[in-house]
């Protein structure tokens, strides 16, 4: 038997907008995700909760690995004082330099790596 979590959260649609870019990867293949679970190559859409999906400007592939508070991209000093135990996403957001670190238990919208 496998245990399955259940989430009380809102999948709300994709914005279509100018400041958010068209998807490159098949929306109907993302799953739900906890970041401290997300997989090398996994294309992280957004962060949900309760009321919806916060969709990234634009979708990106993540290569986790551990947070180092000696990071000085200048996002990785946002939060640094944070109790909970973080994981960095990837150490290049949308080609800025910038990691996006953030808590293990935050919830994503993401595609896994073997679809997307």
């Amino acid at each position: 038997m496998e245990t399955m979590e259940l989430y009380p959260v809102v999948v709300s649609r994709y914005p279509q907008d100018q400041d958010h870019a068209p998807l490159l990867s098949d929306p109907a293949t993302a799953r739900l995700v906890l970041a401290g679970d997300v997989a090398d190559g996994d294309v992280i859409l957004a962060v949900v909760d309760e009321r919806g999906c916060d969709y990234f400007l634009e979708e990106y592939t993540a290569h986790p690995q551990p947070f180092d508070p000696e990071c000085e991209c200048g996002v990785c000093c946002q939060v640094e004082e944070e109790e909970r135990p973080i994981v960095v996403l990837t150490t290049d957001y949308r080609g800025s330099g910038f990691c996006d670190p953030m808590p293990v238990d935050t919830l994503l919208l993401a595609v896994p790596a073997a679809t997307a």
